[in-house]
C-alpha cells in the first residue's frame, strides 16, 4: 500500500511511503503563493521522479492548518479531485504535526514541545504535543493567544518549533525563545504519514478535512458585478 501526503499551509510540501519506507519527502523553497499556485504540476513532477504516478496511491492526507487560509483550501481541493478520479481515501490532520516531527528526534520521551505560528494582531497561535511510544500526541489544539498569557505555558514546553521566528522574536521575551526555539526551514509532509490510524467512519472522514479555524471565519459579500 503506497501513501501520500500534501500540506499546503505554509507554501508546498508533498511524501510518499511504502509499508518499508519514505519514498518521496519534498518541500518547495519558493514564495509560497507561488508555491501553492504551482502544486498540482511541482507534485506531478516529484512523483513522476521516482517513477511514481497519483493512480498508485491509494490513501492520502492533506494538513488542515493553522496556515495560509487559501493555501489550506487549494490542497484539500487539489486531493479532493485526485481522490475523486482514482478513488484513493483522503483524510486531514493538522498542519501543525507536520512542523513538530520535523524535530521530534530532538524532544525526548514525554516531553512537550509548541507549535507557534504568527497569528498577527499582535497574537501568536500555539498548538502543543507531548511525545510518546506511538509517536506525537495532541495535548492543547491550536489556540490564539496575547504573548503575555501565552509565556507561562510556553515557558513549561521543552522546545518550541515555527517557520515565523522573526514574528515569535518580536512577541516573545529572548529569555524564552533563545536555545529553546528551533527554526526548520520547511514543514515535513513525512510526518502526516507516522499517523497510520484511519477514521472507519465516513463521517469523521468527512470532518477531518475541515480547515483549522482559530477564529470564526469572516465572510464579505462579493462586490456587485460590473456592468
Amino acid at each position: 500500500m503506497i501513501i501520500g501526503a500534501i500540506d499546503t499551509s505554509q507554501g508546498f510540501s508533498c511524501a510518499v511511503a511504502s509499508p518499508e519506507r519514505i519514498l518521496l519527502n519534498y518541500a518547495s523553497a519558493a514564495e509560497p503563493r507561488a508555491a501553492a499556485r504551482d502544486m498540482a504540476e511541482t507534485l506531478k513532477a516529484q512523483l513522476a521522479d521516482q517513477g511514481l504516478t497519483v493512480a498508485e496511491i491509494v490513501r492520502w492526507t492533506v494538513g488542515t492548518g493553522p496556515g495560509s487560509f487559501a493555501g489550506i483550501r487549494a490542497g484539500i481541493a487539489l486531493l479532493s479531485g485526485i481522490c475523486l478520479q482514482t478513488a484513493a481515501q483522503l483524510r486531514g490532520l493538522p498542519s501543525s504535526l507536520a512542523l513538530a516531527g520535523k524535530i521530534a528526534l530532538l524532544v525526548g520521551p514525554q516531553q512537550t514541545l509548541a507549535v507557534l505560528h504568527d497569528g498577527r494582531q499582535g497574537q501568536l497561535i500555539v498548538t502543543t504535543y507531548r511525545k510518546e511510544e506511538s509517536g506525537m500526541k495532541l495535548v492543547r489544539e491550536a489556540a490564539a493567544f496575547d504573548p503575555e498569557s501565552a509565556i507561562p505555558h510556553l515557558d513549561r514546553c521543552e522546545r518550541l518549533v515555527t517557520l515565523h521566528g522573526e514574528a515569535m522574536r518580536r512577541l516573545l521575551p529572548e529569555s524564552l525563545t533563545r536555545g529553546k526555539m528551533i527554526e526548520p526551514p520547511s514543514l515535513d509532509a513525512a510526518a502526516l504519514l507516522a499517523d497510520r490510524t484511519w477514521p472507519a467512519d465516513p463521517e469523521a472522514l468527512r470532518q477531518s478535512l475541515e480547515p483549522v479555524y482559530v477564529r470564526p471565519a469572516v465572510f464579505v459579500d462579493p462586490r456587485p458585478a460590473r456592468p
